[in-house]
């Protein structure tokens, strides 16, 4: 329990690296990212304006790295969403680390 004029938080997620980015049906962009937490690395998917969509704490950023993979077949798969291409993308998508 923090001291009165401290009340408890958490620390807020830091950005560490983006996997791939997707184009939704109403043409908003989601990505796919790591952060780091006080629970560890989390890989998360959605859009930047609302909650994840999906959440998965991962034990490493190997792990991180195959589960996107994972998560972009089986997003690509159910046709809401389609690749988002940015100049400099290369085909298949690559991952890009975050600034800060």
């Amino acid at each position: 329990m923090g001291a009165p004029d401290q009340p408890n938080r958490t620390a807020p997620a830091r950005p560490i690296l983006v996997y791939f980015k997707l184009r939704a049906s109403d043409d908003r962009i989601a990505a796919c990212g790591s952060f780091r937490t006080d629970r560890g690395i989390e890989l998360r998917f959605g859009f930047d304006d609302e909650a994840p969509q999906r959440v998965q704490l991962v034990e490493s950023h190997t792990r991180a790295l195959e589960l996107a993979s994972q998560w972009r077949v089986a997003i690509l798969s159910g046709r809401r969403f389609r690749e988002a291409r940015w100049p400099g993308d290369t085909p298949g998508g690559s991952a890009h680390q975050t600034q800060g």
